[in-house]
């Protein structure tokens, strides 16, 4: 990015999921959500008080995720 003020960076992916049952959502974390061998899930995110901004697809995108 060669923004020389920024010291670390961390990129999370945070997906929506409505009107589905527990065990189909704990089956789509592993499966479409993410990638066990090299993602970490979480159910909710501490507030360290990190700078934070976030980007939303408009209607009709989507990730290919």
């Amino acid at each position: 990015m060669q923004i020389n003020s920024v010291t670390s960076l961390r990129v999370i992916n945070r997906y929506d999921a409505e009107n589905i049952t527990k065990e189909l959502f704990d089956y789509a974390v592993n499966t479409v959500f993410s990638e066990p061998q090299l993602d970490n899930t979480y159910r909710e995110l501490e507030n360290d008080g990190a700078a934070v901004f976030a980007v939303e697809y408009l209607p009709g995108q989507f990730d290919q995720r």
